[in-house]
């Protein structure tokens, strides 16, 4: 399935509301939130798969806390996004940054639903419209 028809199932389900619920979250939760840690865990496992993670006891200036993978798998399972879109929002999530500006409206709707309030998601007005 080429990325388009990916983007185009997930607005299609997105417009449509299953119990209320929007399509594509439903679809995420019963199919993709948490089968995704454990399938990423065992290719981990079986690939012998080793990440760059940043020193023990070395800070950032503008990190909060240490990016994890785990938690880039999860937004992936969670909201069926792709891996980069889940590592852009992890790293903002896990940083000092007050704001996140974007102009990839999906990527907006995740980091609105996940983002703590003091947090600010900005998006061009033509995306809305």
């Amino acid at each position: 399935m080429e990325l388009s028809q990916i983007k185009v199932f997930r607005r299609l389900l997105s417009e449509r509301t299953l119990m209320r619920k929007n399509g594509w979250k439903a679809f995420c939760e019963n199919f993709l939130s948490g089968k995704l840690v454990p399938l990423w865990e065992k290719a981990e496992s079986e690939l012998g798969l080793n990440f760059i993670t940043s020193r023990s006891g070395d800070g950032h200036s503008f990190l909060d806390r240490k990016p994890e993978w785990d938690r880039v798998v999860s937004l992936m399972g969670r909201h069926g996004i792709g891996s980069s879109d889940a590592m852009i929002l992890n790293m903002f999530f896990c940083s000092k940054v007050p704001a996140f500006l974007t102009a990839d409206l999906e990527l907006a709707e995740v980091a609105v639903e996940e983002a703590q309030e003091d947090r600010q998601i900005f998006i061009p007005d033509s995306l809305i419209t």
